[in-house]
């Protein structure tokens, strides 16, 4: 396993812990691992990828107004 540093919530400080790579539900990929001093578990999002799509944008037009004659 590889180590690496990561933030603890519970100890409020980073720790080195060994990670286990997962992939979240949204395709992006993440580690996670122990804290070596509180056993809570510690999680850090490292890679962009997997969910992005490319959107069209719509392009919406006005009408014009009509002008009224006097």
């Amino acid at each position: 396993m590889v180590s690496e540093t990561m933030y603890c919530v519970k100890c409020r400080k980073k720790v080195k812990s060994e990670v286990k790579p997962v992939t979240m539900k949204n395709k992006r990929k993440a580690v996670t691992g122990k804290c070596p001093s509180c056993g809570t578990k510690v999680f850090k999002m490292v890679g962009g990828g997997g969910a992005k799509k490319k959107v069209k944008k719509k392009v919406v037009r006005k009408k014009a107004k009509k002008k009224k004659k006097r």
